[in-house]
């Protein structure tokens, strides 16, 4: 009978493991959804890359600038990121078409480079659960 009851226990618990991790192996996170512009020196930035790193720990949310200057962060493939403490970075790069031959082929940065680090960013927010988070950088130099 006791083997019985722990058996029981046992099947509850791996269901219960189960239903919280779903089919997909992997259990989904609590994201709240976050948008913004980037601006450098009043200009819509047309292209980077916006990355929030937790402060304390967790999953980074990243984001792709589209050509009207706006961003949307996803985590591990889901749409949005986890409520918390962020610092940000910001890389915004152009890529110079060329031959190798040519000086002027490459890549230009179109920020301060300090931008690109978010320990020299000086850029950090916070996600609200809840909430549309709408987070604008206007940056300069």
């Amino acid at each position: 009978m006791r083997s019985l009851k722990c058996l029981s226990l046992l099947a509850a618990g791996l269901f219960s493991v189960v239903v919280a991790v779903g089919c997909g192996g992997e259990p989904k996170l609590q994201t709240a959804q976050v948008t913004g512009t980037v601006t450098y020196k009043g200009e819509l930035l047309k292209t980077g890359d916006v990355t929030f790193i937790p402060v304390v720990s967790g999953p980074a949310a990243m984001g792709t600038i589209g050509p009207d200057g706006k961003y949307t962060l996803q985590t591990a493939g889901q749409p949005g990121a986890v409520p918390g403490k962020y610092r940000v970075s910001i890389i915004a790069v152009e890529i110079t078409p060329g031959s190798p031959e040519d000086p002027n082929a490459g890549a230009r940065q179109l920020i301060p480079e300090k931008y690109g680090s978010d320990s020299t960013s000086g850029l950090e927010r916070e996600i609200v659960a809840g909430k549309e988070n709408v987070i604008d950088f206007a940056l300069e130099d």
